[in-house]
């Protein structure tokens, strides 16, 4: 025990230990940092169900549901599992991941993540045969491409855009206090 104590209290073990330390958190700080964005974005999804408001008669039957379609094996996935079972007023949150050529045509929100390519948005966008859905993104032009909001990253900062037009062409009502916080985009 006290030949452990006079190593550890040696100079060189110290830095030998303070280095293997800082080695590890840069290591990882790349992924820590996207998995803090993943949860940062998932937060953010819960709160655009909160401030999204679907037609009377998109529930069917007074369904207790609102469920959150995306990609499966993604960085996301935790995160979006996370908030499956949480309530928003009478609504659960009801998480469905799927493979990428199987989008459920039952979703009331769906998530395109930025691993799909380009034209393979455009196609599960069009699956969704302008239905009262939610779309939301990560991609550049995601919004000219059918979606209704869209996470981007300004100076380290992560904002989201919004299309109040594609919102009202799927009969989709945003909340005036989520559009204050937006980027708007037609």
């Amino acid at each position: 025990m006290n030949l452990f104590l006079f190593i550890f209290r040696t100079h060189t073990f110290r830095q030998l230990i303070g280095g293997l330390v800082v080695i590890m958190i840069c290591g990882s700080f790349s992924n820590a940092r996207a998995a803090e964005e993943y949860a940062v974005k998932a937060a953010f999804v819960f709160n655009f169900i909160k401030f999204t408001t679907w037609p009377e008669n998109h529930f069917k039957d007074g369904e207790a549901q609102i469920r959150l379609c995306y990609r499966t094996n993604t960085k996301l996935e935790k995160h979006f599992k996370a908030l499956n079972g949480k309530k928003i007023g009478t609504k659960i949150i009801r998480t469905n991941a799927f493979e990428a050529n199987h989008c459920c045509k039952s979703c009331d929100i769906l998530f395109i993540d930025r691993s799909f390519e380009p034209l393979f948005i455009r196609n599960l966008i069009d699956k969704t045969d302008n239905r009262s859905v939610l779309i939301i993104g990560e991609t550049d032009n995601f919004i000219s491409q059918g979606g209704i909001i869209n996470f981007l990253s300004k100076n380290d900062k992560l904002q989201f855009e919004i299309s109040p037009k594609t919102a009202k062409e799927r009969n989709i009502k945003l909340s005036s206090r989520l559009l204050k916080l937006a980027v708007i985009s037609e």
